[in-house]
């Protein structure tokens, strides 16, 4: 991938942590808010409250589907602790998966 771009070729990373745009301004600018006001601890495991809320909203208002933001509704900070919730939540112990190959080089 980086031989292809080194050659000028345009082309979308699929790489883990790294995409393919700079962070937008707005978010960076949010980001330093958030700083400034010491929004520097870890957020609730579960995702921000006022994003599962937001999300609930959301999904209530286009979708006509009712979830409890407090309960069931999990923002993570990534797909790979997403799927490892999700999978913790739905298998036992002696359970088999199926990976697809190639896979996502996390799993």
């Amino acid at each position: 991938m980086r031989e292809c771009q080194a050659q000028g070729k345009t082309l979308v990373s699929l790489m883990r942590g790294e995409p393919d745009f700079p962070t937008p301004p707005h978010i960076v600018e949010a980001r330093e808010r958030a700083l400034r006001k010491g929004r520097t601890a870890y957020p609730d495991n579960r995702g921000e409250k006022a994003f599962r809320e937001a999300v609930a909203e959301k999904l209530q208002r286009d979708n006509d589907l009712t979830f409890n933001p407090g309960t069931e509704v999990l923002a993570t900070s990534g797909s790979t602790f997403g799927i490892y919730a999700a999978l913790t939540a739905l298998l036992n112990e002696g359970d088999e998966v199926l990976l697809p190959d190639p896979i996502y080089d996390a799993f």
